[in-house]
């Protein structure tokens, strides 16, 4: 009896050996191919950079050809059309801050012989100004800016 279970034993710990080399095979293969996926998402990574920036340059367009004149009168009322995507053409007449991202500006449109303020945060990576001729796109915003004036967010800001 003593000997089958010795035989028992020894069965199960040389099949226990066995299966471990056959895990560290499987393991090796594993890491020589995340090794090799690495090299590959890097790859992609960079197409991916590349591909980012294109759609990018493509959404700008796109928001460009959209984009329609803002006019004060359909702005500067008590429910303004919120998220409407709008450009505004003009003189940087006042900014906040140092006139960079997350700043604001105060742009000076002109509609019908007379200047209209509007206030512009600046979401873009343009600093901005005063005297610096722009055009900004961006949406309107719910409010009133802090001299009285629509507020628009804009993402992309140009030097004229």
């Amino acid at each position: 009896m003593r000997c089958i279970i010795l035989f028992i034993v020894v069965i199960g710990v040389l099949s226990g050996c066995s299966s471990n080399d056959t895990s560290k095979e499987k393991d090796t293969s594993k890491t020589e191919e995340s090794t090799t996926g690495a090299t590959d998402t890097s790859t992609s990574e960079e197409t991916n950079t590349t591909s980012n920036e294109t759609s990018q340059a493509e959404k700008n367009e796109a928001i460009k050809e959209e984009a329609v004149a803002a006019t004060y009168s359909e702005l500067n009322v008590d429910n303004p059309p919120v998220d409407k995507l709008v450009k505004v053409t003009g003189e940087v007449v006042g900014v906040t801050g140092e006139g960079g991202t997350l700043d604001s500006v105060l742009i000076s449109q002109e509609e019908d012989g007379e200047n209209c303020l509007y206030q512009v945060m600046n979401m873009s990576y343009l600093t901005l100004a005063k005297d610096d001729k722009v055009t900004a796109y961006g949406t309107v915003q719910d409010g009133k800016g802090t001299v009285g004036t629509p507020i628009i967010t804009a993402t992309i800001i140009e030097r004229d």
